[in-house]
């Protein structure tokens, strides 16, 4: 079950910082 908490958690967490990031960006 971890192993598929951390293939949902890695990409979810990685398009949050890419928004994060895009948003930042003036």
């Amino acid at each position: 079950m971890s192993k598929i908490e951390r293939c949902i958690a890695n990409p979810s967490l990685e398009v949050l910082v890419k928004i994060a990031n895009f948003l930042n960006v003036p």
